[in-house]
C-alpha cells in the first residue's frame, strides 16, 4: 500500500496555509482599511515657524500719501528744520521693506486743485515726477510731499525727483543710497530763485 501521496498532501496543506497567512499579513501592512488613520510624515520645514525675512518680497510699489499744502499760506512747517532755500529728500526705511520719502520744499502753484506724482520703479531706481492740476493763483510756494514705498529690498537705490518749477541748469534732486547701511538720511540741493528764498 502506497502512503506517500496522502503524506505529501498532508505536508503541503500546512505550507499552503502558512503562505496564505503571510500574503494576508503583507497585504494588511501595505493596504490599510479605508477608515484606519494613515500615518503622517512631518517635514522639517513644516515644524518650523515661518520667518518673515525668508519670505520673498513682491513687486515694489509706491504712492504719494500726503501733501502739506502751501507752507507760506497754511503756516505748516517741515517736520525737520530745512531752510527755504533747500530742496531736500528725507528718507526712513524699516526692516519690513517699507521706505518713506519726504520731498521737502518742492514748488507748486499757491492754490492748485490737486498735486500728484508719476512714480516709476525699475531695477534699483525710483523716479518721481511731480505735477499739479489747475493752478488757480498767480503765485508759487513750497510744499512737502510724503511718499510710501513697499517691497523695497535693503539694497542700493537711486532716488530721483523731478519737481515742477525747477530750471534746467539747476542741479537735479537725485541721490544713490544704501538701505543696508543706513535706515534714514537726508539729501539737499540749494535753490536760490522763486519760490525758494535767497
Amino acid at each position: 500500500m502506497n502512503t506517500s501521496r496522502p503524506q505529501s498532501i498532508q505536508i503541503r496543506w500546512p505550507l499552503l496555509l502558512i503562505l496564505v497567512a503571510c500574503l494576508i499579513c503583507l497585504t494588511c501592512e501595505h493596504d490599510p482599511l479605508p477608515n484606519q488613520p494613515q500615518p503622517v510624515q512631518l517635514l522639517k520645514s513644516a515644524t518650523k515657524s515661518p520667518d518673515p525675512e525668508d519670505a520673498p518680497m513682491g513687486e515694489p510699489t509706491g504712492a504719494l500719501i500726503h501733501a502739506s499744502g502751501c507752507k507760506e499760506t497754511t503756516g505748516v512747517s517741515s517736520k525737520t528744520d530745512v531752510p527755504c532755500n533747500r530742496d531736500c529728500i528725507q528718507w526712513t526705511y524699516d526692516s519690513s521693506g517699507i521706505l518713506y520719502l519726504t520731498h521737502v520744499n518742492t514748488g507748486f502753484n499757491c492754490c492748485p486743485d490737486s498735486v500728484h506724482a508719476v512714480i516709476a520703479i525699475s531695477d534699483s531706481t525710483i523716479q518721481i515726477q511731480e505735477n499739479e492740476r489747475y493752478g488757480l493763483c498767480d503765485c508759487l510756494c513750497l510744499f512737502d510731499l510724503e511718499y510710501s514705498f513697499e517691497n523695497i529690498t535693503p539694497a542700493i537705490w537711486t532716488i530721483q525727483i523731478e519737481g515742477l518749477y525747477t530750471v534746467d541748469d539747476d542741479p537735479p534732486l537725485i541721490r544713490t543710497i544704501s538701505l543696508a547701511d543706513s535706515s534714514e538720511g537726508q539729501f539737499c540741493v540749494q535753490r536760490s530763485y522763486y519760490p525758494w528764498c535767497e
